[in-house]
Order: C-alpha cells, then sequence, then structure tokens
C-alpha cells in the first residue's frame, strides 16, 4: 500500500485523510464477515491455496488493527480484532507467515506452490 500511495503522490493525487479511513472500513468489512472462520481457526486450521487459514487471519487482523490505529476509527473493533489475534498467536506459536515468491524479503518464508500451480510448457 505504501508504494501505491507513493506513486499516487508522485502523479499529483492527493488521497487526503479519508483514505486511511476508507482503507480501515474495508478491511474491517472482511474481519466482521470472517468471524465465525476467525472463532473456528482458533481450535483447527485448514488448507487454503497456497497455506492453511491460520497464516490468512493474522495477517488479516494484523492489517486491520495496523490500518485502525493510524485512521483512529473503529476502535472497539481494532481491541477485538487485536484480542483475537493474541489468541489465535498464543494458541499456535508455530504459525508461520510466509510471503509470495514474488514479494518475499531476503531470509523471509516463501509460500510453497503447489504443483497444479505451476505453468505448463
Amino acid at each position: 500500500m505504501s508504494a501505491y500511495c507513493r506513486r499516487l503522490e508522485a502523479a499529483g493525487i492527493d488521497l487526503g485523510p479519508s483514505w486511511d479511513a476508507a482503507m480501515t472500513a474495508a478491511l474491517g468489512a472482511w474481519i466482521v464477515a470472517w468471524g465465525d472462520t476467525i472463532a473456528r481457526a482458533l481450535e483447527e486450521d485448514s488448507e487454503w491455496g497456497t497455506t492453511t487459514m491460520r497464516p490468512r487471519l493474522l495477517t488479516w487482523l494484523h492489517s486491520f488493527t495496523s490500518a485502525a490505529g493510524r485512521s483512529g476509527v473503529f476502535p472497539g473493533l481494532r481491541v477485538l480484532a487485536g484480542e483475537l489475534h493474541e489468541q489465535l498467536s498464543a494458541r499456535r506459536p508455530d504459525t508461520v507467515i510466509a510471503d509470495y515468491p514474488a514479494l518475499a524479503g531476503p531470509g523471509s518464508a516463501r509460500v510453497q506452490i503447489p504443483d497444479f500451480w505451476q505453468p505448463e510448457v
């Protein structure tokens, strides 16, 4: 998102203060919509694409709490999401949040691309 915002600013487009609030609202909608899945992930994990639900949920929760902290909106949902993140992290401290190869930094964990996702030659 930082790179996206920098490009817009370089093009002379000012997103203004409403951008952070709008992004927080969008992220918060995912947290609310996935409430049941988050609750189930506290007890069980299931595969989804290149990883399982827990790393995805931890990433979504962290993204929302960070955005809510910057924007100052949805303080109650921010507290709830932060507590869910803590609970999920504490119950499964071995959860690894891997990066996609194209976005991975040096030394970061990378997702394992399933064989069936490989392009045909």
